[in-house]
């Protein structure tokens, strides 16, 4: 009896703290609830030490989930996972070879092939809003993303000598066409018109094509600036690179530089520091793993050396992070740190995924003890 009594009561002050902690839960704002309290005045803006979404501090933690990757019938349960992570944003590319399949032929979701359902991203924004997260967009036109041809369209070669990601007139051309379908898409989605979006990505780590004889070729990357100006596309502008290795030629003055790497995160932010004393700093990249090719090697790293050392060292820093490819793939459930980024069908190996799931609960629950420390503190 004494022992059935002993269950009964903590049963009871389980279910009393459950409830306790689900009623605080209901209580607190939403993320639009708190950066929009009183009307929108601005959006996304920089100081020296971070960052203030409509006049608010903000953290950003961001993760990586690709429209074009992931079946709009799973677009929701993959968001919803990635804010129950902890996540309060999520960044997507726009891939450009999908959306001008053939030349002047543009499907953003409305089309009559197979993968245009994948398409309509100003769906999978709003359905980002709905699930409490801002959205940060990289619109290319070279995505990289392990991705065929950086989704420059294959038709653009037709050209005699064609030259892409440069200031070539005849690209430039092309790119400002497709631009002029895709942008004006986006303009309402900015969180100073009640969207979701935070902050625009200025092509792709061109840095590392800065590195040629040739360049840097600023002069396309202001036409792209220029091109999200032309259209109203206020929201804060950025570029990204390795601070180290690539940034002096892939950078436009008074635009916001951000980082990628996937190792020396002490390194990489303090020449990052260095190359803009003045702004805070976003790990627009963090590399939780890395692919695996056909007939070579198989990639392995440890949870603690790609993923929570970084983040632990960002923390103390505070700085602001975007995890890459946080995505789900298939229909076996959900993961937040891959080593396999893609879905493309490109050279890859599938049955990583199944190894990697055996860690999954490892890795979610580690991974929250960090947010928690990060977002509570």
């Amino acid at each position: 009896m004494e022992q059935s009594l002993c269950v009964f009561v903590v049963i009871l002050a389980t279910t009393s703290l459950l409830q306790n902690y689900c009623t605080a839960q209901e209580n607190l704002p939403t993320l639009y609830e708190y950066y929009t309290e009183g009307g929108i005045d601005s959006g996304l803006t920089t100081y020296p030490d971070g960052f203030l979404l409509n006049g608010k501090n903000i953290t950003i933690i961001s993760g990586a989930i690709h429209y074009f990757r992931v079946h709009p019938g799973y677009w929701r349960d993959r968001l919803r996972k990635l804010r129950a992570a902890g996540f309060n944003a999520v960044e997507t590319y726009i891939a450009w070879n999908l959306h001008e399949p053939e030349i002047g032929v543009f499907d953003f979701g409305d089309g009559d092939n197979d993968f245009s359902p994948f398409l309509n991203f100003r769906d999978y924004i709003r359905t980002a809003q709905e699930e409490d997260l801002l959205v940060v967009i990289r619109p290319g036109p070279w995505i990289s993303a392990e991705w065929d041809n950086g989704a420059i369209p294959g038709w653009i070669y037709r050209e005699a000598n064609m030259r892409i990601r440069r200031s070539y007139a005849p690209f430039i051309k092309r790119m400002r066409a497709y631009f002029d379908q895709v942008f004006p898409l986006l303009r309402d989605l900015q969180f100073t018109e009640g969207g979701p979006i935070i902050a625009f990505q200025i092509e792709n780590e061109y840095g590392l094509v800065g590195k040629g004889a040739s360049y840097p070729d600023t002069a396309y990357l202001e036409e792209i600036h220029q091109q999200m100006l032309n259209h109203n596309l206020t929201a804060l502008h950025f570029t990204m690179d390795a601070p180290i290795s690539s940034y002096r030629n892939g950078s436009l003055d008074g635009v916001l530089m951000t980082a990628n790497f996937q190792s020396n995160p002490v390194g990489q932010l303090t020449e990052l520091k260095r190359l803009q004393p003045d702004q805070p700093l976003w790990v627009m990249e963090l590399y939780p793993g890395w692919f695996d090719n056909w007939f070579e090697k198989h990639q392995t790293k440890t949870t603690e050396g790609r993923t929570l050392y970084p983040v632990s060292h960002m923390q103390q820093k505070h700085e602001h992070m975007s995890v890459r490819e946080t995505r789900t793939v298939e229909d076996m459930g959900m993961k937040f740190v891959r080593i396999m980024l893609a879905v493309t069908g490109r050279n890859k190996i599938r049955n990583e995924v199944v190894r990697e799931r055996v860690r999954l609960h490892e890795i979610v629950e580690r991974w929250e003890e960090q947010i928690t420390n990060k977002v509570c503190k």
